[in-house]
């Protein structure tokens, strides 16, 4: 996880330097739509296939046979199919030339598809493996643009253009991906999908759907109602402020829904949010007053005060979401989860009735807030109500 983080900021931060403002803007839509596929690609069928896979642990715990339902496979890889396929159409048509629809799919097929597998390896316990392929692309865009670098400033001085950048990481995410494949026809099988399974699906894509909205819709709007110039401008300052916080945040997710889970109190979880808000807001400042110091020795894209305070107030929302989500996933209800997730795509189709689309990247940065914040309440006041009656 720690390679693939670090390769990803890597070539965010590398390509600024060695593409055009265009270019870059067009490469930050392609990175974005290479996340959604890899926590949306298989339109959360891995996460049903996770819940109704049948594990036998055998009688001394080590002899381990895994069961999962005939039809999920092919559900899957059609979903995989599918998926890539929108997502080819969608950015070859709005962002790029159609002459890269066949790199586009490639690529994107190629993370949906490491998604379906990191579930088969977590589900046989191979938990390295899972996080590797889930990294290769992030591994492999980061050399990448290292090697780009090194030859357009040093070598041959060439002028780096998307084009290439796409042609080379679609070859690498299919190379690095084969190997891999095969795992997804190691199990046992066996028939029928019972009305669990429709249950199942309709609550995890409802969730997925939500997540993979929140985490990228900015990004995709900054594109397509202010510029693609200025989506890389956003993706570049996104990227390098905070981003750090989403792997905290998602750190601090992961650990905490374990002790929730084990034991859970409201109002030592309710102080709990308040200290790490405040923690948060303290090393942000920190961080961001040392990374504008030192931006000042580079060439980056331009960024408005206002724009750094909102990003600055995301950055404390999303620790404090990562609370909420933790603890709202551990001891929440069906229901409640349900009943959270409609709520939250209706107040997103009223927001942008009354808003509409942002013209400015401060106005994206605002849903963004909005929509974070939102979320983090829904979530706070859902348990609340639950812990309360207890």
């Amino acid at each position: 996880m720690g390679g693939g983080s670090t390769g990803l900021f890597l070539s965010i931060i590398i390509a600024e330097t060695i593409l055009s403002d265009r270019d870059y803007g067009l490469f930050s839509i392609v990175v974005t739509t290479i996340l959604v596929l890899s926590a949306g690609g298989v339109l959360s069928l891995e996460q049903v296939l996770i819940r109704l896979a049948i594990i036998n642990e055998g009688e001394s715990g080590d002899a381990r046979r895994v069961s999962i339902p005939k039809w999920l496979i092919p559900l899957s890889l059609l979903a995989c199919l599918l998926a890539s396929s929108v997502a080819t159409y969608f950015v070859s048509s709005v962002f790029l030339s159609k002459e890269l629809k066949v790199p586009l799919f490639a690529i994107f097929f190629a993370c949906a598809l490491s998604l379906l597998v990191s579930a088969i390896y977590r589900i046989n316990r191979e938990f390295v493996l899972s996080q590797l392929v889930l990294n290769l692309w992030r591994i492999g865009a980061g050399f990448i643009f290292f090697i780009l670098f090194l030859t357009e400033r040093y070598f041959f001085h060439i002028d780096v253009e998307l084009y290439t950048v796409v042609d080379v990481l679609s070859v690498w995410c299919v190379v690095a991906t084969v190997p891999f494949v095969f795992v997804i026809f190691r199990n046992d099988i066996y028939f029928g999908l019972g009305k669990e399974f429709f249950a199942f699906f309709f609550g995890f894509f409802l969730s997925v759907l939500v997540v993979i909205f929140l985490n990228n819709f900015d990004k995709y709007m900054a594109g397509l109602s202010v510029s693609v110039e200025s989506a890389g401008s956003y993706f570049y300052w996104f990227t390098l402020l905070i981003y750090p916080f989403s792997m905290m945040a998602a750190f601090i997710s992961m650990r905490k829904l374990v002790d929730y889970k084990v034991k859970f109190s409201f109002d030592r979880f309710r102080r709990q949010v308040f200290q790490y808000s405040l923690i948060s807001s303290f090393v942000g400042a920190l961080y961001f007053s040392a990374v504008l110091f030192f931006s000042g020795f580079f060439s980056p894209p331009e960024i408005s005060w206002s724009l750094i305070l909102l990003f600055y107030g995301v950055c404390i929302l999303k620790i404090a979401y990562s609370l909420l989500s933790s603890a709202f996933g551990a001891v929440s209800n069906s229901s409640s989860i349900i009943r959270s997730n409609i709520l939250f795509v209706f107040m997103v189709g009223v927001i942008f009735f009354v808003h509409g689309y942002a013209k400015t990247l401060e106005g994206v940065a605002i849903l963004l807030f909005l929509l974070l914040f939102i979320r983090s309440i829904s979530f706070y006041v859902e348990l609340r109500v639950q812990f309360s009656r207890v």
